[in-house]
């Protein structure tokens, strides 16, 4: 486990969030930019998970 590396992803998923859905307002009909941050959501959440050594799908 290496909680310093998962606090990284951590910390860098809410600023994609922040940023994409804040701070750049990415509306629903911009289909293509949230189908980008989902899916770079989906690898953090992985990478953080591999961190944790928890499993995951």
């Amino acid at each position: 486990m290496n909680t310093n590396k998962a606090e990284g992803f951590y910390k860098l998923k809410q600023y994609q969030k922040k940023k994409v859905l804040e701070d750049y307002s990415v509306t629903v009909s911009d289909v293509d930019s949230l189908k980008h941050y989902f899916h770079s959501s989906k690898v953090l959440d992985d990478y953080l998970c591999d961190a944790m050594g928890w499993e995951h799908e």
